[in-house]
């Protein structure tokens, strides 16, 4: 489970920003709504289902999601697919002189099993400037190792790893040498991140491989086929092509994701009953996912796999324009799985970036669960949660959300006047 997130000086993000996912003391109208959007973390701690991100075009709501998938790609591969000469590839807030050449600092608070961690590090393009890491094994927290331009100091829990210190390149995470070292703890944190699911709603490569690899075994292709056709989207049956080889499933995601493009053999078929003039069902017709179905189809089938498997064991799902391509019915939906605990037995979370104002809803969700981004007259981005705003329980989010009370929308220009302004150009 994730406790927060915090960012600073990374793309838009110029000031440390903080994204919390530990409940308030604010309640709802609805007591059901506090009851089911909140799961129980360590000890006594509350922590929110799920947080949706408004604000306008340009916000920095995407560059949210790029920070957790920068740190989840440099934990998990700094030590292994890099070298001593690699360039670190983080991008600095650029539209200040006193920040560009500044690092940029990304540290989580998660709980992975059953200990609550802080881990963070500062980096440049060249080097990590600096990483700490502090478990939570009673009311205080422990050091277990921090590093700044003096060296990696160990805490008591990790003296056995000492000799990997001498391990470590300037431009390579400790946490991830130790990793490779099988360290327990180490492992631990890594094992979380490697269940981390980020995607965006607009390239959904990320969940690809999983839902391919699930739909080539039976059990988890019947899991799958009951979600989708629980959907309502006219599919009767879904499998692999019989063409694909189940053991190159990357080739089979090049294939799927470039066959719109390229007219190659799509990698997933879709079966839907077929009727006589008189509605009767007569038999069925299989198509071809890429070929055929609607963005929308395709994309809950790249969605199903992850979502399945995070709502039964637990994780974290941050995905960029959840509501692209799909209807908002269908979003409140996905989204409310999250807050209903006979399906979200693994205590799974949910943070999406979205415009569907269909969702801010009093019914849905608890004031700490919306957040809204703004960018200021400098370019660095703000996030700020709705429970910050002077709101009664009785008001409607959706509606002062778009008469501009909470910020996160745009401010046109009056677009009208173009077409004369291009008339006398």
């Amino acid at each position: 489970m994730i406790v927060e997130f915090s960012v600073e000086n990374y793309k838009s993000f110029r000031d440390r920003t903080t994204l919390s996912m530990v409940a308030s003391g604010a309640v709802s109208e609805d007591p059901q709504v506090d009851q089911d959007n909140v799961l129980q973390g360590l000890d006594e701690t509350r922590l929110l289902c799920s947080a949706a991100i408004y604000g306008a075009n340009a916000s920095g709501k995407s560059n949210l999601v790029a920070a957790i998938r920068f740190m989840q790609n440099f934990i998990r591969k700094s030590s292994t697919d890099s070298q001593a000469e690699d360039v670190i590839d983080v991008e600095p807030f650029l539209l200040n002189t006193s920040t560009e050449n500044e690092p940029s600092l990304f540290e989580i608070v998660l709980i992975a099993d059953e200990v609550e961690y802080r881990y963070g590090f500062q980096v440049t393009q060249n080097r990590v400037i600096a990483e700490w890491l502090f478990g939570a094994y009673s009311t205080k927290e422990t050091t277990l190792f921090t590093r700044d331009e003096h060296g990696i100091k160990l805490g008591v829990k990790l003296k056995a790893a000492k000799h990997l210190t001498e391990l470590t390149r300037p431009n390579a995470l400790f946490l991830s040498v130790a990793a490779q070292f099988n360290n327990p703890i180490a492992l631990s944190i890594i094992r979380w991140f490697a269940r981390l699911e980020v995607a965006s709603g607009l390239q959904d490569g990320n969940f690809w491989m999983q839902s391919l690899r699930s739909l080539g075994t039976e059990e988890t292709r019947s899991e799958i086929l009951s979600f989708i056709t629980r959907l309502d989207v006219g599919i009767s049956d879904l499998r692999l092509s019989s063409d694909v080889d189940s053991t190159d499933i990357k080739a089979a995601i090049m294939s799927l994701l470039r066959s719109d493009f390229m007219g190659e053999t799509p990698s997933i078929i879709t079966v839907h009953n077929v009727f006589d003039p008189d509605g009767a069902r007569v038999g069925t017709k299989e198509l071809t996912l890429s070929k055929h179905e609607s963005q929308g189809t395709r994309k809950l089938i790249a969605l199903a796999a992850p979502l399945l498997s995070v709502l039964k064991r637990g994780g974290l799902m941050f995905i960029d324009e959840f509501d692209a391509r799909l209807h908002p019915i269908m979003t409140r939906s996905l989204v409310q799985l999250f807050a209903t605990p006979l399906v979200n037995i693994g205590s799974a979370q949910l943070i999406f970036v979205t415009h569907d104002t269909n969702l801010l809803d009093k019914h849905i969700f608890r004031r700490d669960q919306i957040w809204f981004t703004e960018k200021d007259s400098q370019g660095a981005t703000h996030l700020t949660s709705l429970v910050e705003y002077k709101v009664r329980n009785t008001e409607s989010f959706e509606k002062n959300y778009v008469q501009g009370r909470y910020g996160g929308i745009p401010f046109l220009g009056d677009l009208t006047r173009l077409p004369g302004e291009y008339e006398h150009a």
